[in-house]
């Protein structure tokens, strides 16, 4: 799934790519002429190969939006004056088979430049693993590969152990026509004296990512054909059978030749999915993660400093920390050779002024759907709507796939009901299920009340503030946890440094939607954190994991100004309640919030934002 900036761009597959690719590749043709930022030489003549797969040789391997992204994004470039048409080149579907998308690479790029020119390489489509043949892969000993429309892939994925641990991919035997990381790395070997841009919008891992949501999301990794999980299916395992940690051995890092400078930008971690997501905010519609999110970057967002230049570190830093931000599970990644090409400056003015941080209305609805299967009869279906949105003003129903926020999935075994919501992002919130209908629709209707609320601060986000705050929690439990999960008597330390010297704030939503505050104390009166000057919250083991358990999300603010009005919510442990269908106190909250950080919709004063979503259990098997 990839992005398409300067000579280079195999562009492979998948809609919102095309978008993001297309900043990318503005942005880097654009230093052509602002290579300058740290002393650097300008950049020469700019090519670009644009590579993208819609439609595959094999129809059940298809995605969704990627001619369209590949059409936006060319559009950006060309608009910018950044390239023109001869200087582009672009396969799509039927024309990118592995053959052709080598050739074309080999005549195009690597024939067709010269030492000192950039190229551009943008690939937007699936990615999978193979069990490496040669033994040049010594962290995992899995070959990364891109799926040219031609390529296959048949039977079953196979586990071998490498280094002492349990993995899936691919054997070679059983694959064809896949361009492999090693094959990447010999073509871009031959341009060495280029400046190379390499963008892939495309998932790198074999394995099956089972939580895909049918409705919002669909991802790039190829595999076995997936089977949805039933309301009814235990969550998996997080105890010891999970694999350990390690390092991340992603395409980027295999193709940083010696003497190359190169700049490398992925959509994921080598072991995780790359979404295709279909937006509800510019640019709306179905787009994939990575390069939805590029789009904006490039656009003028990733502009930390504001000096009106967007660098490549800052547009590395941006997609990393805002995919993150949203919750969505996928960890952008961005690696340079040599070190230095991080201050390149990728994008300035030739992009025109940044635009506007997205008007993020404060919508009184949240659009759902519902997914009931033959277990159910129309009656008990409709007393579940009617139930939601009788209890839940901000619900509605609709049938419009394109306004949809959220699915509730039912379903029913012996004379248990099972009810299951399902979030934009495409993850799976965890299943009710009970013999009594009321409880179980009591128990998603919380689900749905902490999606509100979660959803609506989420969405206060001041973009273009000079304030800079680093925070982190450390996790101290009996063992070791997956990232972004905490069971019962967990207790989480937080870590804070504030690059501009600022108020922080820190509260929690729950799985019911209850807001927390957590810090400061119940004075509500936080003390300035001094630039630079670094604070550690919760040593004491004030901040332990209780029930109820679910998806949490933990928000942080930190605000130039200390707040007089929020300072009242902070002398109450909680904010709501779990038992009343209703979020007055919520709202309350929500709209002394939003007065404090935005007037007129749009972002007000100097304040910055971040959040991370937890997973909180009972126990770690249950």
């Amino acid at each position: 799934m990839p992005i398409g900036p300067i000579e280079t761009a195999i562009m492979l597959a998948e809609g919102a790519i095309e978008a993001m690719a297309k900043r990318l590749f503005i942005a880097l043709v654009l230093a052509v002429t602002s290579w300058v930022a740290a002393g650097q030489p300008a950049f020469g003549a700019a090519r670009a190969l644009f590579v993208g797969v819609e439609e595959y040789a094999n129809p059940s391997h298809n995605l969704k939006g990627v001619k369209e992204d590949v059409k936006m994004f060319k559009e950006v470039l060309f608009r910018t004056g950044v390239l023109s048409e001869p200087e582009t080149r672009t396969l799509l579907d039927k024309e990118a088979t592995k053959a052709n998308v080598v050739k074309t690479f080999q005549e195009w790029l690597i024939r067709g430049s010269a030492p000192g020119d950039t190229v551009l390489f943008y690939f937007s489509g699936h990615g999978i693993q193979i069990w490496d043949t040669n033994g040049d892969e010594q962290q995992d000993g899995r070959d990364e590969a891109l799926m040219c429309w031609d390529s296959n892939a048949t039977g079953q994925q196979e586990v071998r152990e490498f280094l002492g641990r349990r993995g899936t991919a691919f054997p070679p035997a059983n694959v064809r026509n896949f361009l492999l990381d090693d094959e990447i790395h010999d073509l871009l070997a031959q341009l060495q004296g280029r400046n190379i841009l390499f963008f892939s919008d495309s998932c790198h891992s074999g394995s099956v990512y089972k939580r895909i949501n049918p409705y919002f999301v669909q991802n790039k990794t190829l595999s076995v054909p997936v089977s949805y999980k039933s309301v009814f299916d235990p969550r998996m395992s997080t105890g010891s059978g999970k694999e350990p940690p390690r390092e991340s051995t992603n395409i980027g890092g295999d193709l940083m030749a010696d003497g190359l400078r190169i700049a490398c930008f992925t959509a994921s971690e080598d072991s995780q999915p790359a979404q295709i997501v279909n937006f509800d905010k510019d640019p709306k519609g179905i787009h994939s993660v990575f390069t939805w999110y590029l789009a904006n970057g490039l656009s003028g967002r990733a502009d930390y400093d504001k000096d009106g230049k967007i660098t490549l570190g800052e547009l590395g830093r941006y997609l990393e920390a805002e995919v993150k931000r949203d919750g969505f599970a996928q960890i952008p990644q961005h690696e340079f050779r040599p070190k230095d090409l991080e201050t390149a400056v990728v994008s300035q003015d030739g992009l025109g002024p940044p635009p506007a941080p997205p008007t993020k209305t404060d919508s009184t609805k949240i659009a759902c759907t519902m997914k009931g299967d033959a277990t159910l009869s129309d009656d008990e279906k409709q007393r579940i709507k009617s139930s939601l949105s009788g209890n839940l003003p901000f619900v509605e129903w609709t049938d419009d796939l394109n306004r949809v926020t959220c699915l509730i999935e039912a379903s029913k075994q012996g004379n248990v009901y099972g009810l299951r919501l399902s979030d934009s992002t495409g993850a799976y919130w965890e299943p009710h299920q009970d013999a009594s209908l009321e409880t179980a629709l009591n128990a998603v209707a919380g689900d749905l009340k902490a999606l509100y609320v979660q959803e609506k601060i989420a969405s206060l986000q001041n973009l273009h503030t000079k304030m800079r705050l680093d925070l982190d929690y450390e996790l101290k439990s009996s063992s070791p946890r997956p990232p972004g999960e905490v069971v019962a008597g967990d207790t989480i330390v937080f870590r804070a440094r504030a690059q501009t010297p600022g108020y922080l704030y820190i509260f929690s939503v729950d799985t019911c939607g209850v807001i927390h505050p957590l810090y400061p104390g119940p004075d509500g009166n936080p003390s300035l954190l001094k630039a630079n000057e670094e604070v550690t919250i919760g040593s004491d083991g004030a901040f332990v994991v209780e029930p109820p358990f679910g998806r949490e999300t933990i928000f942080a603010i930190l605000a130039a100004t200390p707040s007089q009005s929020l300072a009242p919510y902070w002398r109450h442990n909680d904010i709501g309640d779990t038992n009343k269908p209703g979020i007055t106190q919520q709202s309350q909250f929500l709209g002394t919030l939003r007065r404090e950080l935005t007037q007129s919709g749009k972002p007000a004063g100097e304040w910055v934002s971040k959040r991370w979503p937890l997973k909180s259990f009972k126990s770690a098997t249950e």
